[in-house]
């Protein structure tokens, strides 16, 4: 299952209680709304939620508040990792403080 948006893809796969979201293209301040959408849509009984980005060219601030709602709600449910992080993207996170309260690899 892709859902496409525009200039954002999200590929999703879940195996039992893990759901790891792969993410292509930008999460700007027009497709961070399907995102966050998308995210509300198929946290529920997630234990284990990773986030592939290795193919995400740009995060807006809309975009970076949609890691932080997942990692909100993964707090009380269990646990959230982020990989393939490229460096300009680790700045924003490091500059907003994200990369304190979130698990990058």
């Amino acid at each position: 299952m892709n859902e496409d948006y525009e200039n954002l893809t999200i590929e999703p796969k879940r195996e039992g209680s893990k759901l790891t979201v792969v993410l292509k293209g930008e999460i700007n301040v027009i497709t961070s709304k399907e995102f966050d959408a998308f995210m509300n849509d198929n946290l529920e009984g997630v234990t284990e939620l990773v986030f592939d980005i290795k193919d995400v060219a740009y995060i807006s601030s809309a975009g970076l508040k949609v890691f932080l709602n997942a990692q909100k709600v993964m707090n009380t449910q269990g646990s959230m990792v982020i990989l393939h992080m490229a460096d300009e993207i680790k700045d924003s996170f490091d500059l907003t403080g994200f990369s304190k309260v979130m698990r990058i690899e």
